[in-house]
């Protein structure tokens, strides 16, 4: 693997240092000074319109790639849509009673008194479902 990785890092220096090198003697040549600078123009056109094409390219295979996975995202999404909500729907008497036993616990610890009242059998039916959670007390 540092191999690869040693090898890529010196390709990539040799063709930096090509282009680099192309555009020095270029510059450096024994031309007169508007011909080097049409060849450059010619250059930077020609780059200019490959960079161009490949954006484009890029942009249509993007697309391409977003209208194949749309239709499957929304056969997903609907298939999802129902299993999130029953869940929601089960969980939500779960999460209302982690609420309260959070809701006494905190009162239990600061002094206060429980919301309980007599003949009241909610506190009865948390500490049945939580008997394993107040043991270790």
């Amino acid at each position: 693997m540092c191999e690869k990785r040693e090898a890529e890092g010196f390709l990539f220096g040799v063709a930096v240092g090509a282009i680099i090198g192309g555009v020095l003697g270029l510059l450096f040549a024994p031309d007169e000074g508007k011909k080097t600078r049409t060849r450059l123009k010619a250059l930077y056109d020609d780059k200019k319109e490959a960079m161009g094409d490949l954006a484009r390219d890029i942009s249509e295979k993007v697309s391409e790639a977003r209208e194949k996975a749309e239709p499957k995202l929304s056969e997903i999404k609907e298939k999802i849509e129902p299993i999130l909500r029953k869940v929601e729907e089960v969980s939500e008497p779960v999460r209302e009673q982690v609420e309260d036993y959070v809701s006494d616990l905190k009162d239990e610890i600061s002094g206060e008194p429980s919301e309980k009242q007599d003949g009241d059998d909610e506190g009865e039916r948390k500490q049945r479902f939580f008997k394993g959670i107040r043991s270790h007390n």
